[in-house]
């Protein structure tokens, strides 16, 4: 269940997206604010994969946003995404997730939120881990030919997942 990719196999991997993937993961409303689509070109402009756009969006949100489980919520009405990108500038896990799958989607890169728990405490002395509400996360997947769904972690209180060289 756990990824064994390269980062060299994963900028390699191409955009060669399987029909169910790209009609289901790359599509987004017309109504996207324009400025979240500059942003998403100006974060990945000169990248040349896949891999190297959902890089530096990752590292976009980790460094600019900061973490908070208490921002205030955007009006009625209001694109979360755009709020978050651009007023709030911060917030929690799902926020994150949710800003870095839109701007993927935008540079036509399959991607997906994806909710559960992180690994939560281990417990020594009982050889296993304590996995409680305040666990419960969101991430994102972007899918790779050849690979699949690989995990990305926008969120700034968590640590990013790494794949190593060949």
């Amino acid at each position: 269940w756990i990824p064994r990719v390269t980062r060299e196999r994963l900028v390699d991997a191409g955009t060669d997206y399987p029909d169910a993937v790209r009609s289901n993961y790359i599509p987004l409303p017309p109504e996207v604010p324009q400025r979240v689509r500059a942003l998403a070109s100006q974060i990945t402009a000169g990248s040349e994969s896949a891999y190297d756009k959902a890089l530096r969006i990752q590292q976009y949100l980790r460094r600019n946003y900061a973490y908070r489980n208490d921002p205030p919520p955007p009006a009625a009405g209001r694109d979360v995404v755009d709020y978050f990108l651009f007023d709030s500038r911060g917030g929690f896990c799902s926020y994150y997730a949710s800003a870095m799958v839109v701007l993927l989607r935008l540079e036509g890169i399959p991607a997906r939120v994806v909710t559960g728990f992180a690994t939560g405490t281990w417990e020594a002395s009982a050889r296993r881990f304590r996995v409680a509400e305040s666990d419960a996360h969101a991430w994102v997947e972007v899918y790779f030919p050849g690979h699949g769904w690989i995990e990305f972690e926008p969120t700034p209180s968590r640590s990013p997942f790494e794949y190593g060289s060949a």
